[in-house]
This record gives C-alpha cells, structure tokens and sequence, in this order.
C-alpha cells in the first residue's frame, strides 16, 4: 500500500499544536512566530479539506492557547501568570466563522460539554462549585457540583500513547523496532494501535521519526518528520475523520488517507 498525500501545506510561523474539533469536522491550528511574539490560528475542514480562515490574530497577540475545539465552538485561554503559564479568561470563536461570541476574562476553563462550559475562579483547586455558561453566549446559567463534571474534553482519544524509557511500554516498542529496523528508540515514543494500522514516533541522534504499519506489520511509511530535535515532544501526530495528520519540520501540515 502507497500512502495517499491529501493536503501538505507550509506555513510562515511555526505551528504549535493541532486540535481536532470533537464533531471530527475541523482542525484548529495554532501557529507561534516567536520573532514577532504573535500568534495565530487556522480552521481546517477535515472534509474538504480546505481551509475555512487562515492566520487570525486576536487583540491578544501572544499571550492566548488552545483549551479545546468542541462540537464547532473554538475555545482559547489568556495567562493568568505568563511565568508558570497559568490559564486565565475563556474565549469562545464560532469555527464556521471565525467569528468572536464571546469571553469571559474572570474564570478559567474547567471542562465542557453538551451547550456548557464549565468554569472556575482563578487560583481556585477543587472547588465546591463550578459556574455553569452557555457556550453559545457565555451566559451564566448557574452552578454545579465540581463533583458532577468530568475534566477536561474529548480530544484526548485522536493523539498516540506517550511512553518514556521508565515505562515498560518504551521497552517492548523499542524491541521491536530493533528486531525489525535496527533501530535504538531514545528517551521516548509514541504509539498508536488501530484495527487496520500501527503508528510509532520515535527519536534517534536528534530526528523525530514516524513510522506507519499495516496489521501485517507491512510499512507504509517510515520518515523523518523533525529533525535536530532539543528534547522530546507529545502529540507528534493525531488520527481524525480517517486521516493521519502531523506536523513536518515544524512548518508544514501534512494530511494522509488511512
């Protein structure tokens, strides 16, 4: 099997993280240019694979991230404290858009859901309530029990495994890339088991590699996807809407069927 190339496209700013919006219909981008001290962000409709809008910069022009991108609603955070980039103020941007609804400066992202957004007061640790707002509007439509509501969102179920050389996992990985490739894994990877397919990033002498396999343990592809890497990332690569998606050199989105 050849793997099929769908949208390669080179940015002018480096592109941070990817987020698949949970309806599996978009994909946010955000992109850092650290020259400037800007950043941005791009919608990738995951079906035609066109970009909805490209590069928006906010009033805020550094100092904003991606909470999560849910059933079309786009969520960013502010900083509370840029020294322990602590999260402060929800933004809420319609993804069909690129539209502003709504923010609310005053509370920090807790978790969300069916047409709500959970949040708390700054500095708070398991409060006794969470504010309930209308993820539309931003409305407050009142409290809940943080007891009741479960952290976080949905994202987590696109991105690979992450194992470091302490976990057991690192080793059987590392193994069989050895018996097969010659190859002696550092530090960590990141593994992804589906029913038809296996995808593994790994590192050696300084190149994040991505190799992708059939159940057959067939290659599919096997290439280098950074190189003179510092450290280790997470997230090197996600699988949504049947496409495998990753980052090249730091610049470039790369999408392929699966």
């Amino acid at each position: 099997m050849m793997p099929i190339l769908l949208k390669n496209t080179i940015f002018e700013s480096q592109i941070w993280r990817l987020v698949p919006d949970s309806s599996e219909k978009y994909l946010i981008l955000e992109e850092r240019n650290f020259e400037s001290r800007t950043v941005s962000f791009s919608a990738l409709d995951l079906h035609s694979l066109k970009f909805i809008w490209n590069s928006i910069v906010f009033t805020e022009k550094w100092w904003l991230g991606i909470e999560c991108a849910f059933n079309g609603r786009l969520l960013l955070h502010g900083y509370n404290h840029v020294q322990y980039a602590n999260h402060l103020g929800i933004k809420c941007i319609d993804i069909s858009t690129g539209k502003e609804l709504w923010e609310n400066m005053s509370k920090v992202f807790y978790s969300v859901d069916e047409g709500c957004v959970y949040a708390q007061n700054k500095d708070e640790y398991m409060p006794e309530l969470l504010t309930v707002l209308d993820i539309d509007s931003g409305k407050h439509l009142g409290d809940t029990a943080f007891a009741n509501v479960a952290f976080g969102s949905t994202e987590n179920s696109h991105y690979p495994l992450f194992f470091t050389h302490d976990d057991d996992a690192f080793g059987k990985i590392n193994l069989f890339l050895g018996k097969k490739w010659g190859v002696n894994a550092e530090n960590a990877v990141e593994y992804m088991e589906m029913p038809n397919y296996i995808i593994i990033s790994y590192y050696i002498a300084g190149t994040n590699k991505l190799l992708w396999l059939n159940r057959n343990g067939e290659e599919i592809m096997h290439t280098a996807i950074n190189q003179n890497c510092e450290g280790v990332g997470k997230q090197t690569f996600l699988v949504c809407a049947n496409k495998l998606i990753f980052v090249k050199d730091k610049k470039e989105i790369c999408v392929y069927e699966l």
